[in-house]
């Protein structure tokens, strides 16, 4: 019976981390990966109309950045990756954590959700910038 309870003690530790969904921070922007060589990447807002309200005029078009040399990158199944296989991902769509030097410190990979969860996002700010005229 204790072998019984410990073994379902340790199944419930392991599978405690797949119930736990990645939640995308705050203060993350999102882009398109357009190319990426590192220490260089280029952002685009393509394809998401409603983008430029999210970005409030940061990316108003194609546009390069520096990754930071501890750049993180998360894919889709939310497990780092290296800088070097940024490339596989251009067309992607990608949330961004720029630091005050205005480099990329974080790059995660969006899934389908994340990205219906960006354009919510967009289209709050959106209403709130025509309720508000600002």
């Amino acid at each position: 019976m204790k072998r019984l309870m410990a073994m379902l003690m340790l199944s419930l530790m392991l599978a405690a981390p797949a119930w736990a969904g990645r939640v995308l921070p705050q203060d993350m922007d999102m882009a398109v990966i357009k190319s990426a060589q590192y220490p260089e990447i280029v952002l685009t807002p393509e394809g998401f109309s409603w983008l430029k309200f999210l970005t409030l005029g940061w990316l108003d078009k194609a546009q390069s950045f520096q990754m930071t040399a501890a750049v993180k990158v998360r894919n889709q199944k939310n497990l780092f990756v290296t800088h070097g296989n940024l490339p596989r991902f251009a067309g992607e769509a990608v949330a961004v954590r720029r630091n005050n030097s205005n480099q990329i410190t974080e790059i995660w990979v969006l899934t389908e959700p994340e990205k219906e969860i960006f354009r919510q996002r967009a289209l709050q700010r959106e209403q709130l910038q025509r309720q508000y005229g600002q």
